[in-house]
């Protein structure tokens, strides 16, 4: 079985490739099922086209038996494991390359190759399946890739930056009707208890349930941190004050 004229597996590279490396290191069971894949760490959607791209690549029988392409890919020593590969991928996408040479085509070439394959929405898969498995049999030089983009929230076609991570225990932000609390000189109150404190409301002005419970969640926790609890400093005043008699 091979690669048709109007289909092409799109499996996971990295799925592929993880299975060729560990029946190349360590072997894989034999038949290969889908259950063998869900162990090997395949997810539960992937499992399926994974099988499938096995079946097609000529790697497995409809059984899930190994195919003797498999096991000489196996057993294949260092210096030829990757002129075997090649081989076989050549076999493999034997139409594709009918049109195209894997080892100079262009992003564009390779991207008309595939345009009557189906379904087009896996296109681009089928793609970065193929020319990966190229690169890995070193007969197309590895292209560089730039680490994906971070994901970006859209809100009424606005983009806006992702979401900071939601802290544990949070006092209101907002200053706007928030008192200004400055304690006096030499007070000695803590700078963190003395932030939390000029988050409070202005005097008459009240505040939703859920920002007086934020609150009062963060000014224990604020106050632990500030006075700890323990002996008194009072108590460890009086230790001293003995130390030095």
């Amino acid at each position: 079985m091979a690669v048709t004229e109007q289909s092409a597996p799109y499996a996971p590279t990295s799925v592929m490739l993880m299975l060729l490396a560990r029946n190349r290191e360590k072997g894989l069971p034999n038949p290969i099922t889908t259950e063998v894949l869900q162990r090997l760490g395949v997810s539960d959607s992937l499992v399926q086209r994974t099988f499938q791209a096995l079946k097609i690549f000529d790697l497995i029988e409809d059984d899930g038996k190994h195919t003797g392409v498999f096991d000489a890919l196996r057993r294949a020593p260092e210096a030829e494991y990757r002129p075997r590969m090649a081989e076989w991928l050549k076999g493999a996408y034997e139409h594709t390359l009918d049109v195209l040479d894997p080892a100079t085509a262009t992003e564009m070439q390779i991207r008309d190759a595939f345009r009557h394959y189906n379904p087009p929405s896996l296109q681009p898969r089928m793609i970065r399946l193929f020319t990966s498995l190229f690169e890995e049999a070193g007969v197309r030089e590895a292209s560089e890739t730039k680490p994906p983009p971070k994901k970006t929230v859209t809100s009424g076609g606005a983009r806006l930056l992702p979401r900071p991570q939601r802290a544990v225990v949070r006092a209101p932000t907002s200053n706007q009707g928030r008192a200004t609390y400055e304690p006096p000189g030499n007070s000695g109150l803590h700078p963190a208890l003395g932030g939390l404190l000029s988050s409070l409301p202005t005097s008459g002005r009240g505040w939703t349930q859920e920002d007086r419970d934020r609150f009062l969640a963060a000014f224990s926790v604020v106050l632990d941190f500030a006075y700890p609890p323990g002996v008194s400093q009072s108590s460890n005043d009086a230790e001293d004050e003995d130390a030095e008699a």
